[in-house]
């Protein structure tokens, strides 16, 4: 059971949003996944992961995942969040539906580090 990963890819994986993010092998980088891979040198990413447990106890399946908006500049990253954002809050996809929120700007650790401006998002799906 994937707990609704697929779908929050498929959610995200829209050129109005990747087409903002930096390369990756043969993609963009658009990582399902907590922590970056150690190979990615890039610094326009998003990497997105579940961030509640698993309830099967509704009618319907709710999830929340967090999806880390990364940039080496804290415009560059809330420019990222906001196309997430406008892209899949309160959208339809075949089978599910999305509400978004977006979350304060985490400012980078040292200098080697991105701009993180984190978006909640709630996965629903019958």
């Amino acid at each position: 059971m994937s707990f609704g990963k697929e779908e929050i890819y498929v959610a995200l994986n829209q050129t109005a949003i990747t087409g903002l993010l930096d390369s990756y092998s043969t993609g963009k980088a658009l990582f399902s996944q907590m922590i970056m891979p150690s190979d990615y040198t890039g610094f326009k990413s998003i990497n997105f992961y579940m961030t509640t447990a698993y309830n099967g106890g509704s009618n319907f399946e709710q999830y929340f995942y967090t999806a880390n908006c990364r940039a080496k500049t804290q415009g560059e990253a809330m420019t990222i969040a906001k196309a997430a954002f406008d892209n899949i809050n309160r959208s339809h996809f075949t089978g599910f539906y999305t509400v978004c929120s977006i979350l304060p700007v985490i400012p980078p650790a040292d200098d080697r580090d991105t701009y993180n401006v984190p978006v909640e998002i709630i996965l629903k799906k019958r």
